[in-house]
């Protein structure tokens, strides 16, 4: 196999969110915020799904949520990531908006077995070529954003 197979993928991020890209890069956690109601998006938006507000700034948020799901991958198509398989994906209910779920790797020391819905967690961040990418843990496990 080819380094370039074994290499994993790097965001390439658009000017539109390079805030979000450049905050994690300090292991900060922003997100797309209307001005008028508050309401947090993931993404740029033209207006806002709550209020329908056009004015939008990036805030910063704790990195602190629960667990909303879960799943253990066992395949993968990448090759870069079989020797990571089994690793487990959570949905994560973010504190200051829990309708707004955000989707990435748990990382950290766990069983599988003892993980619920609920259970706390707090951003951690994985270097990958120029960028960081958002990942999550178990809040207590080390406590610490890395």
């Amino acid at each position: 196999m080819t380094n370039a197979l074994l290499q994993k993928p790097i965001p390439l991020p658009a000017e539109a969110d390079r805030p979000y890209w450049d905050a994690l890069k300090e292991h900060r956690l922003v997100l797309y915020r209307c001005s008028a109601c508050g309401w947090y998006s993931q993404r740029p938006k033209m207006f806002c799904q709550e209020c329908l507000g056009e004015d939008f700034e990036w805030s910063e948020v704790s990195g602190k949520g629960r667990i909303y799901g879960f799943t253990r991958v066992h395949q993968t198509w990448v090759a870069a990531f079989r020797e990571e398989t089994p690793y487990v994906l959570v949905s994560v209910a973010l504190d200051e908006q829990p309708s707004l779920v955000l989707v990435t790797n748990l990382l950290g020391e766990f069983d599988f077995d003892d993980l619920d819905i609920d259970l706390p967690v707090i951003a951690d961040f994985e270097p990958r070529g120029d960028e960081m990418l958002l990942q999550f843990r178990l809040q207590g496990d080390n406590d610490v954003q890395s």
